[in-house]
């Protein structure tokens, strides 16, 4: 999977002088025949279009070779049976470059001197690493992932309490009463190892267990302390392990059930939802409240003209671009959430966006995506300004 990164996008912003054409379009995250079909077609439709207006701007002749490239990927059946829940294609006379989106983009086409990276850029700022602890009193199981999928993690973690404390007999040490089975099968008769009350019995032992997970999370050179973990837990486990570690972004909010045999990209699908709405939609709202705050102190502003001047000299932080929608509008049947979509509608290309993130970014500034009812602005736009 050829993921987005912010060295791909510099080096697809270098390129200029020739018409260029940027595709965008959803595709389904699973693959199936069934989906592979329909990705292929919705493709296979998009490039004929794309392909009109490419030519429009330049010669048949002169883009013939990408042509090629580009046809010869609607039967790729490799190509489609890797998939995510989007696809970017940037060509020129003589490359073509993929891309797999962690997020769906509405069907999109730019024939332009320069690529059109905005939703590129957008979709990274959607983005998140995180890790995932599927926690259980036996055989839990790491893993680090992203916005597009999980995958296990090569951390050592005791495959059950008796390990992790190297006893014989769990809760050896403390007033555990057991049962006896009877002749009959039964469970009749107990014999008390140690005296108290069995909701406890084997508590102090548990927590230890959980202080070593904790631990090996900690000190582990694969991992990095100041990405969100999240927790895939049984009520009572998570609220132990809440209780007992010291994991620095531990997030609050965890995955409630034992995970440690459901398949990855389910538990991707409902730890993922549970990033995005603590990190990424968290920090998009800190930078809504923070625009509101200043926009009449002319430190902030919504004004299309504005906002390109002050591009110009390096003056906006961070342009917000109201096109990424939260819906059920999804091309994947699987979708259990409402997601987010990257709809570029009329505006977008009227207000000439593509050139005004690129101008933002040159300056050092950022592009980040949210929904526009967030950004509640008659351009659909939020400008923070240096100063």
């Amino acid at each position: 999977m050829h993921k987005i990164t912010q060295s791909a996008i510099d080096s697809l912003t270098q390129v200029e002088g020739k018409k260029v054409l940027s595709m965008y379009l959803p595709t389904h995250q699973i693959a199936t025949p069934a989906t592979s079909a329909e990705d292929q077609a919705r493709y296979k439709s998009l490039l004929r279009k794309a392909l009109e207006q490419w030519e429009k701007e330049t010669s048949a002749e002169s883009i013939k070779q990408t042509r090629a490239q580009l046809e010869a990927l609607i039967d790729d059946a490799d190509f489609w049976s890797d998939t995510s829940k989007g696809l970017a294609l940037f060509a020129t006379d003589d490359s073509l470059e993929t891309f797999h989106l962690p997020i769906e983009c509405e069907e999109y086409v730019y024939v332009g001197d320069v690529f059109d990276v905005t939703p590129l850029r957008v979709a990274l700022s959607q983005n998140r690493a995180f890790y995932v602890l599927a926690l259980a009193k036996h055989n839990p199981k790491l893993f680090s992932g992203d916005a597009y999928d999980i995958q296990p993690l090569d951390v050592s973690l005791p495959e059950s309490p008796e390990d992790a404390l190297n006893i014989d007999e769990m809760f050896s040490g403390s007033n555990t009463v057991r049962g006896i089975s009877t002749p009959g099968g039964g469970n009749d008769t107990y014999s008390t190892h140690g005296q108290g009350d069995t909701n406890h019995a084997g508590q102090e032992e548990h927590m230890k267990y959980l202080r070593i997970i904790d631990h090996l999370l900690m000190t582990s050179p694969q991992m990095d302390t100041s990405l969100p973990l999240v927790l895939a837990a049984t009520d009572n486990e998570a609220s132990d392990f809440k209780h007992a570690a010291n994991y620095p972004t531990l997030l609050e909010q965890f995955v409630a059930g034992n995970h440690t045999l459901t398949p990855s990209h389910e538990l991707h699908e409902l730890s993922w939802k549970i990033v995005a709405d603590q990190t990424v939609h968290a920090k998009t709202k800190e930078l809504i409240e923070t625009f509101n705050e200043n926009k009449g102190r002319q430190k902030a502003s919504s004004d299309l003209a504005e906002i390109h001047e002050a591009a110009k000299i390096g003056k906006v932080d961070t342009l917000i671009l109201g096109i990424v929608e939260t819906t059920n509008d999804s091309v994947s049947d699987v979708e259990r959430f409402s997601a987010p979509l990257i709809r570029l509608q009329d505006g977008y290309l009227s207000s000439n966006m593509c050139v005004l993130a690129q101008e933002v970014v040159s300056q050092g500034g950022t592009i980040v995506g949210a929904d526009p009812e967030l950004v509640a602005t008659p351009t659909s736009l939020a400008a923070l300004y240096r100063y």
